[in-house]
């Protein structure tokens, strides 16, 4: 690429939102009927909305440009998985990723890029000539008719062409943020377009939810291990930041300052994904009792989680509130002591059936509140506090477990709660009498 042209002049003001842009944004969504992101706001909504509340959406359009930023709730985006037929379905290519966006956040990256056409077309330098897509006016007839023209020309005089065609998987995803950020610089663009660019490309979230298992972020809390989102965001900034140094004429850190670089890259990790936790919306019990002991259960050195700790500490298990919410119950009656509703907190502190073990892990707790952020602060001071946990849970939710096998085994159990059905069937047909 050719040296950026002259730094741009800073001290103009910004324009602010014209009634042209807001026309040209209002008239793309009266049509559109495509699914909102996680605000759950339907583009075909917003004109309606407009209609009262058109100046003040404007005002915040031409504040974020102002102020060159690029409001975080808006770079949020919802993941919805699309099966593709014909392929595995536990396989990442069996899936299609398609991320939701918020329609508002959407509208500003249009008024964004339509200012960033307009300065190439009018101040340039403009893109290539060649170029078809993503501009205005022109398109995929376009492209095919220059190139028959150029076969034909090329007949003409003898000649033979030849076509080469490139397919560049996830080219857009794995394009680095500095080379969009230079082709800004190159092409001239107005400090506020490049500066609200690059904020617009910073802390980007994927969300994914999904109702029916624990919850990621959850689930990465219990296991010690950082989100890999947040493992490879700081990871590539460290890698970046260090190329940038190198380039710029610097030397290779000596093995104890890759040491010392490495520890700050762990903590920023650290503290990056535990401000991520802060906002989370399932999984909130397991997060909230863990949080006031992050650091001391990451960096723990004892015990390791069993599968019906796991039960116990997300209540996800054989418990009548969670078997209720995936349609495994018909109420979350608890069926040893009829409270209605079975918590794994319910099984933990209250319920009378497991009184015995109960009083046995609060003897070796030292504590009486057994409210779970309690339970994991014992289990951290002393490895014997953590087996009383661990012993608790294997003797009370092997019970649940045995007598939910139980229910299920009933020739005469509801038809959601049966697993093994050939096996009833055949039991049931036992009972009937001959025809």
């Amino acid at each position: 690429m050719l040296a950026p042209s002259e730094e741009p002049n800073d001290r103009h003001p910004v324009p602010r939102i014209t009634d042209d842009e807001m026309m040209a944004l209002v008239d793309r969504l009266r049509s559109n009927k495509k699914a909102p992101g996680p605000d759950g706001v339907p583009a075909r909504v917003i004109p309606l909305a407009l209609e009262h509340l058109g100046e003040r959406f404007r005002d915040l359009l031409s504040e974020c440009l102002e102020t060159e930023r690029f409001p975080k709730v808006w770079k949020e985006g919802r993941l919805c998985l699309l099966r593709k037929e014909g392929r595995p379905v536990d396989s990442p290519s069996g899936h299609r990723p398609l991320v939701l966006l918020d329609v508002s956040g959407k509208m500003l990256e249009r008024v964004i890029a339509r200012r960033i056409i307009q300065h190439m077309e009018e101040d340039g330098p403009n893109v290539a000539d060649c170029q078809y897509g993503f501009r205005a006016g022109r398109g995929t007839i376009d492209a095919i008719k220059s190139l028959k023209d150029f076969s034909d020309h090329a007949a003409s005089r003898g000649e033979g062409v030849i076509a080469v065609s490139l397919d560049i998987a996830n080219a857009f995803g794995t394009l680095p943020y500095e080379v969009i950020k230079e082709a800004l610089r190159y092409h001239g663009l107005p400090l506020y377009l490049q500066r609200i660019v690059g904020h617009y490309l910073e802390e980007r979230v994927v969300l994914y939810e999904h109702r029916g298992q624990l919850a990621h972020m959850a689930a990465c809390v219990l296991a010690g291990t950082p989100p890999w989102d947040v493992d490879a965001q700081v990871m590539s900034e460290t890698y970046w930041s260090r190329r940038e140094a190198r380039a710029q004429g610097g030397e290779r850190l000596a093995p104890r300052e890759l040491a010392n670089a490495r520890r700050m890259t762990e903590k920023r990790i650290r503290d990056r994904w535990k401000d991520s936790l802060e906002d989370c919306r399932y999984g909130t019990r397991t997060i909230v009792a863990l949080l006031p002991s992050f650091d001391e259960w990451v960096e723990r050195e004892i015990g390791a989680i069993s599968y019906r700790m796991t039960q116990v500490m997300t209540g996800h298990g054989c418990f009548g509130h969670y078997l209720h919410r995936i349609g495994r119950e018909i109420s979350t009656t608890c069926h040893q002591c009829a409270h209605d509703d079975d918590t794994a907190q319910h099984t933990l502190e209250v319920c009378p059936a497991w009184e015995p073990e109960r009083q046995a892990l609060v003897s070796a707790l030292g504590r009486n509140d057994l409210s779970l952020a309690n339970v994991v602060s014992a289990m951290l001071e002393r490895e014997e506090s953590w087996e009383a946990f661990y012993n608790f849970c294997e003797a009370v939710i092997s019970q649940k477990e045995e007598a939910e096998r139980e229910r299920e085994d009933e020739v005469d159990a509801p038809q959601f709660r049966r697993r093994r059905r050939g096996v009833r069937r055949r039991r049931f047909a036992t009972r009937q009498i001959p025809q």
